[in-house]
């Protein structure tokens, strides 16, 4: 992936997210430091990939390191990811409806980023103004 192409689509999703929330910040030196997500507000910690295609092991190892940082920071973990000519997905965690399995607190789903945006991202920002 060229950097400039991860540069672009990291932008581009913080300028569509930041509408919604003012003080989602992009990190410094984004992506150049094992600790830093991309971008970071009171509640998420979302890291952005775009490559021309990801493996399912690429996608693991990005979501690993993810979720170790989203730990230390409490907050939830999403990476957002694109592959060319492909829609934009969003990795992250769920509830699981009725929760069968109470020793399962959280599941990890994959989902369309604009459904994730209306459904999760959007509603969280709102809920703050009620």
């Amino acid at each position: 992936m060229s950097k400039s192409k991860g540069n672009k689509f990291e932008l581009m999703v913080f300028k569509d997210l930041r509408q919604y929330n003012p003080i989602l910040k992009r990190t410094i030196g984004s992506g150049s430091s094992e600790d830093d997500a991309d971008l970071v507000d009171d509640r998420f910690i979302i890291e952005c990939k775009h490559h021309r295609e990801l493996t399912q092991s690429q996608l693991n190892k990005f979501w690993k390191k993810l979720i170790e940082e989203a730990y230390k920071q409490k907050k939830t973990p999403v990476l957002v990811y694109k592959e060319n000519n492909k829609p934009i997905k969003v990795i992250t965690w769920a509830i699981p409806y009725g929760n069968l399995h109470p020793e399962v607190d959280y599941v990890m789903v994959t989902i369309d980023y604009e459904i994730w945006k209306k459904v999760c991202y959007v509603p969280s920002m709102e809920s703050k103004d009620g």
